[in-house]
């Protein structure tokens, strides 16, 4: 499925005259909004907005954005995220313009380093420092309004609707606005990244070539390194206010060498300029750089002596979708033109470059090597799991807990209305090397995990990009279905003899574990009797521990009711019997042994039922 972006910039909410111009140019954009996706690039998904909101940077003006961003949702996108940065509008500035820190932190900014420390260097390191403090100042309004604002992803209702976007892993940076983010829908990661570029534009003035952007901005949002972060993604954005020919020569260099290098991002966003423009510059072995600078939304300017007023309308949807084996990506940039005696038209933007059919850029991405994509699987692929992905399962899975291959591909019928089940894989080229398979029964708060399989992932190692990228996916669709709890069972390492097999079961555990934390999920597992149901013709049932991952939520008691025990053993067992047999007859007498199981170890159950941390599991496994 494809992802599709909104690109707005620009819009100076509050100049002088907006407010009886606006209105009529308010509902030609978004009329054209309406016509671009539903003939051209379907519905939106995404809307990055990079700077210049408003005009002053008041609370007040902020309000009145927010309202239509809105009301822009409600009616052409209700089911996009929002993300922005802020530009040289989005500040208030600072009282007194001849104040030392602001004087010195613009006027020396760039100066040759020498001996004694530089401001730059001050700036950076010392967050409490007055050139710091003039800065947070000037965006106070910014940040207090963002920080409660419904269209910031953390206070955006995760899940919303049947939203298939979902928001990820939004970090705040070193400066306001700064940030990072997964944008993630049907298997594609999007990685992106806003940097302001505005901190030294603190007063009037003309600042082209005065303005910085930094690798200490990367570094406080990617500890890690920027390249393991985007090597994480399918694709990854950057957004800025301001063009590269904005930044003094040394932050021009290091935007190229340290942070935009060829190939690393598949498109750089900016504004600032009222024009667009878009461009693709090859850098030899496949590696480029794109950008894309956004007409204005709002773009108003009073020309020479006479004052003539010129005004500029515009902005760009984009798409992205995986198509012949690579991503390409589609932009449609829009532009309104004054037709006199009728008013402004919009249509398509020729002033942004050489269009296709007079509509839109075309790019072909390189694919990575080590690319992952999730995809889900169907009944029609019945026998792409037989020949390709059971393999993998039998490879890592110890015979006696996976299911035969006839019965495992028969889950793979229509999809039964009593019962949600996904079977996700995760493919490096054609190569399936991972798997993921969970289900739900009706409305319940929970999701049973039955398999969570990667080809790579020994016991111990670190968490890769696959599983990473089919636990975003599992993360996604259970808040579709406003579902926060996954449930999973451990096999017991102690049921079987030392070497590889146990070696693998505890590293399955710690795997879950793991993904757990780093999803922001406490990982606990129930101390109560539970076994998984012999299968027909067999005689023991298998005694395993019945975990689950749960958001984080501080002073949560660490026990459950035997109410909340008993649902959670209400799903499980009815869960089994779900699918068992293609025989009816079978089915029914799994389904009484599975009640029997679940009535016998319901009476069993105490008041409180106390769950082990990850620690005590592991203390517990190894007892046995």
């Amino acid at each position: 499925m494809p992802l599709t972006w909104l690109h707005l910039t620009d819009l100076h909410l509050g100049l002088s005259g907006q407010e009886y111009l606006f209105p009529n140019m308010r509902e030609r954009f978004l009329r054209d909004l309406e016509f671009v996706a539903q003939n051209h690039s379907g519905p939106i998904d995404l809307i990055l907005f990079t700077g210049d909101m408003v005009q002053r940077g008041d609370r007040h003006e902020f309000d009145q954005f927010e309202k239509l961003m809105l009301e822009l949702r409600v009616r052409v996108a209700p089911e996009a995220a929002f993300l922005a940065i802020p530009g040289n509008h989005d500040l208030t500035r600072p009282a007194k313009a001849a104040d030392a820190a602001v004087a010195g932190l613009i006027q020396l900014w760039d100066m040759p380093k020498t001996d004694v420390q530089s401001v730059q260097d001050y700036f950076w390191q010392e967050a409490s420092s007055s050139q710091r403090k003039v800065v947070e100042q000037a965006f106070e309004n910014y940040l207090n309004w963002w920080k409660t604002s419904a269209l910031n992803p953390v206070n955006w209702p995760r899940g919303h609707g049947d939203s298939k976007v979902l928001v990820e892993d939004y970090v705040e940076g070193l400066l306001p606005g700064d940030f990072r983010c997964l944008v993630l829908k049907d298997g594609l990661s999007l990685g992106i990244i806003g940097l302001n570029s505005t901190f030294l534009q603190l007063l009037g003035g003309d600042f082209q070539g005065k303005l910085s952007v930094g690798p200490q901005q990367i570094a406080k949002l990617c500890p890690e390194g920027l390249p393991d972060w985007v090597a994480r993604n399918h694709l990854a954005f950057l957004l800025t206010h301001h063009p590269p020919g904005w930044l003094t020569p040394t932050a021009l260099q290091d935007l190229q060498e340290e942070i935009n290098e060829p190939g690393r991002f598949a498109l750089h966003l900016f504004g600032h300029m009222h024009e667009s423009a878009a461009g693709q510059q090859a850098y030899g072995n496949s590696s480029e750089r794109r950008h894309l600078q956004g007409r204005s939304l709002f773009g108003m300017e009073f020309i020479g002596e006479s004052k003539k007023v010129e005004r500029s309308h515009g902005y760009s949807i984009g798409r992205i979708a995986h198509e012949g084996g690579a991503w390409q990506m589609k932009i449609w940039p829009r532009y309104a033109e004054r037709v006199k005696g009728v008013g402004f038209r919009f249509g398509s933007d020729r002033g942004a470059g050489e269009l296709i059919s007079d509509l839109y850029f075309e790019y072909v991405l390189p694919r990575k090597a080590s690319e992952v994509r999730i995809r889900r699987l169907r009944a029609t692929d019945a026998t792409y799991f037989r020949n390709r992905v059971y393999p993998v399962l039998a490879a890592r899975i110890p015979g006696d807990e996976l299911k035969p291959v006839e019965e495992m591909a028969w889950w793979l019928r229509e999809p039964d209305p009593t019962y949600l089940d996904h079977f996700l894989v995760a493919e490096m080229g054609d190569e399936p090397v991972g798997f993921l398979y969970f289900g739900g029964v009706g409305d319940s708060e929970y999701l049973f995990v039955s398999y969570l399989v990667v080809k790579e992932a020994e016991a111990g190692q670190k968490l890769d990009a696959t599983s990473r990228l089919l636990l975003t996916e599992l993360r996604r669709l259970s808040l579709a279905r406003k579902s926060e709890t996954f449930l999973m069972e451990l096999a017991h390492p102690g049921m079987v003899e030392k070497g590889k097999e146990r070696t693998e079961r505890l590293g399955r555990m710690r795997l879950f574990s793991k993904l757990g934390k780093d999803y922001g999920f406490e990982v606990r597992a129930l101390d109560m009797k539970y076994v998984q149901p012999a299968l027909l013709g067999e005689v023991e049932d298998i005694p395993h521990l019945l975990a689950l991952a749960r958001p984080f939520q501080k002073g949560r008691p660490d026990w459950l009711s035997r109410e909340q025990a008993s649902r959670i053993l209400h799903l499980v067992y009815d869960v089994y019997p779900l699918g068992f047999s293609t025989d009816e007859e079978e089915t029914t007498r799994f389904a009484q042994r599975c009640a029997s199981i679940r009535e016998r170890l319901v009476s069993q159950l105490p008041e409180r039922v106390e769950l082990l941390s990850d620690r005590q599991i592991e203390q517990r496994f190894l007892a046995l």
